[in-house]
């Protein structure tokens, strides 16, 4: 029987990607728009630089800060605009003042996190604390969890599996009655497969399907009747 449900927040509960999209667009117009003329080679360029840093991020090869104005070096770097570490953070957070500005969950979300109150639900999230917990708190979804575990707390990051046994321990869960929900494979679904949970694959975007994920989702509508069928 699952009695814990834990959470990612980005492309899970609140729609970074729109937020994203929003926030960027108006960076770029109050901030960029004379120094680089497209704006849509930016926005390649910017999407396209996240992965790699942030995969040095998870390895714990540069800290969250150093990822967001290295990040930023790197993008303008492929436009001509040399800047130093300082002005490229200090960039990044006029950035984060726009996105922060947009954020939003899901439709589908308070009704999910409303039917599942019998269960004890918790989040687990890569990135900076401060920020993350502000997603929560801004979108008036924080009051659902009793536990909220953000990879810079502890120094780990999804996928390892430290971080789920940690979540699991400060929330008094086992892992065989937990369920955990996000969208991306290789961070939530195989990360917390490995820590024994159960895990529900949410597609948002037309992802295909996983083959070790407990549950396939397109959306949370009716999540509550699902979660029971694990």
């Amino acid at each position: 029987m699952i009695r814990s449900i834990i959470f990612d927040i980005d492309g899970t509960l609140v729609d970074h990607r729109s937020a994203q999209e929003k926030g960027l667009a108006t960076f770029f117009d109050t901030a960029l728009s004379g120094s680089i003329p497209d704006y849509g080679h930016f926005r390649e360029v910017w999407i396209s630089s996240v992965a790699p840093f942030f995969d040095l991020y998870k390895k714990g090869g540069i800290s969250f800060e150093e990822l967001r104005g290295k990040r930023m070096q790197y993008v303008l770097s492929e436009f001509g605009i040399a800047r130093t570490f300082e002005e490229a953070l200090g960039l990044f957070h006029s950035y984060l003042s726009h996105y922060e500005s947009h954020y939003a969950v899901y439709d589908d979300v308070v009704a999910c996190l409303r039917s599942l109150s019998k269960y004890a639900l918790g989040i687990i999230s890569n990135g900076d604390s401060e920020m993350q917990r502000r997603k929560l708190s801004l979108t008036g979804i924080d009051t659902y969890f009793t536990t909220v575990m953000i990879s810079e707390d502890i120094g780990v990051a999804k996928p390892h599996k430290e971080i789920f046994q940690k979540t699991l321990e400060a929330m008094g869960a086992r892992p065989f009655e937990s369920v955990y929900v996000g969208d991306d494979h290789g961070a939530d679904i195989v990360g917390a497969d490995a820590a024994g949970m159960k895990t529900a694959y949410l597609m948002r975007y037309g992802e295909p399907p996983s083959d070790i994920a407990s549950l396939n989702l397109r959306d949370l509508e009716g999540f509550d009747e699902k979660v029971r069928t694990i």
